[in-house]
């Protein structure tokens, strides 16, 4: 495994950028997505030289090890605590379409399973109460920005200011 591995990095260097055609004429196709050309008369779909590359399926890695780290494991796509627990050896990546609330059980419960993840961080937390804080503070170095919930009064506000600030935490406004 480690060899194909190697290989899939080699390919990975040699494989060229994939552009949209004639993205060097205009803005709006320097940033876009792959797109295939299908003009009749287009240089780049009849493969002429000096014209970008095409995708073809020569660029792809080895089969046996596609969707592996490069760790050498499995990469495993995660939505629910449920489908951590399935987990052995395996590298989890945590689903796009996953919410803060549940990524943050899903990153508690993969650190108590000692599971690695992929993609951990948080972009930010609003704290409501100071059991809340509590539970999150282990959590903190997967976390990039702390809220204070608009709804706590002033005397709750002062008491999780200082709790923050012993935990060493900065809060934004």
């Amino acid at each position: 495994m480690n060899r194909l591995l190697q290989v899939r990095q080699q390919m990975k260097k040699k494989r060229p950028r994939f552009l949209h055609q004639e993205h060097w004429k205009l803005k709006r196709f320097r940033k876009a997505p792959w797109r295939k050309p299908k003009g009749k008369r287009s240089k780049m779909r009849a493969k002429e030289r000096s014209k970008p590359f095409l995708v073809s399926i020569g660029y792809r890695g080895p089969r046996e090890v596609r969707h592996w780290h490069p760790r050498g494991v499995p990469e495993v796509m995660v939505h629910t605590v449920r489908d951590l627990e399935q987990i052995t050896k395996e590298v989890v990546r945590i689903a796009s379409a996953v919410g803060t609330r549940k990524k943050i059980d899903i990153v508690r419960a993969a650190k108590e399973m000692d599971v690695v993840i992929v993609n951990p961080h948080i972009k930010f937390v609003k704290i409501a109460t100071a059991e809340e804080l509590e539970s999150l503070i282990p959590l903190r170095e997967y976390i990039g920005a702390w809220y204070l919930s608009d709804k706590l009064t002033e005397d709750d506000r002062d008491d999780l200011e200082e709790q923050l600030e012993e935990a060493g935490i900065e809060v934004m406004e």
